[in-house]
């Protein structure tokens, strides 16, 4: 296509130095999105949460039905179990859909970083592995990959090993795919890139994100879900 010839995408977000530090684009977005968090969870917890009410107003509305929904769905794939993991899922879901919506601002989003896939779906595994802990206990836990033949504890151990690389690879492929694409359609359109890109980048930027942090939020509470299963 005309115009394309030298059109390439970087696989890895650019990096600059500073203070001797190698810091890429994404941890910029991802530190923003941070201080903006926390920002508003300070704002939240003594300045709005004081003024909530047995009659809520619109923004309480809102708050509390985000929050019974995140304790739902926990519930839904956790049969009642592992009550505090709907915390977890609600600040990741937070935190991703938040870093997400900063493309719209011309930012790169840390999701399109393999480096933070990764991280997350590292500390999803270490929540996995600390609910198995807790209900079977270490010994009971180590055990269970080994039923009900011996011979599978090999296998077990290995695809709980595999849970980061499937959840980080899952979340990247998709996401660094919806930012290829949107950059396609920036580059063909060139100064005519009115309209169509922003109606594409409300789908990518709202739909297909609230897919994938509802399918990585669902698989770590399933995979937690199969690590507390009793035998």
């Amino acid at each position: 296509m005309k115009g394309m010839e030298n059109f390439t995408v970087e696989v890895s977000p650019e990096t600059f130095e500073w203070l001797g530090l190698t810091i890429s684009q994404s941890q910029v977005t991802l530190f923003i999105v941070t201080l903006l968090l926390v920002a508003f969870g300070l704002v939240f917890r003594y300045y709005l949460f004081p003024k909530f009410t047995e009659r809520p107003g619109k923004f309480q509305n809102v708050i509390e039905l985000l929050v019974e929904a995140a304790g739902k769905m926990a519930d839904s794939n956790l049969h009642g179990k592992c009550a505090g993991l709907y915390a977890y899922s609600f600040s990741m879901m937070v935190l991703m859909v938040t870093s997400y919506l900063m493309e719209l601002l011309g930012m790169r989003i840390p999701a399109t970083d393999f480096n933070f896939t990764f991280a997350v779906a590292v500390m999803s595994l270490v929540v996995i592995v600390y609910y198995g802990v807790k209900y079977k206990g270490g010994w009971g836990y180590i055990k269970s990959f080994g039923k009900p033949l011996g011979i599978m504890w090999p296998f077990r151990v290995l695809s709980e090993l595999l849970i980061p690389v499937s959840l980080s690879c899952r979340m990247f492929g998709n996401l660094f795919a919806a930012m290829v694409v949107m950059d396609i359609v920036y580059e063909a359109m060139s100064y005519f890139a009115i309209g169509i890109p922003a109606l594409l980048a409300l789908y990518f930027n709202l739909f297909d994100v609230g897919i994938q942090v509802y399918i990585f939020v669902t698989l770590t509470q399933i995979f937690t879900g199969e690590a507390i299963e009793e035998d």
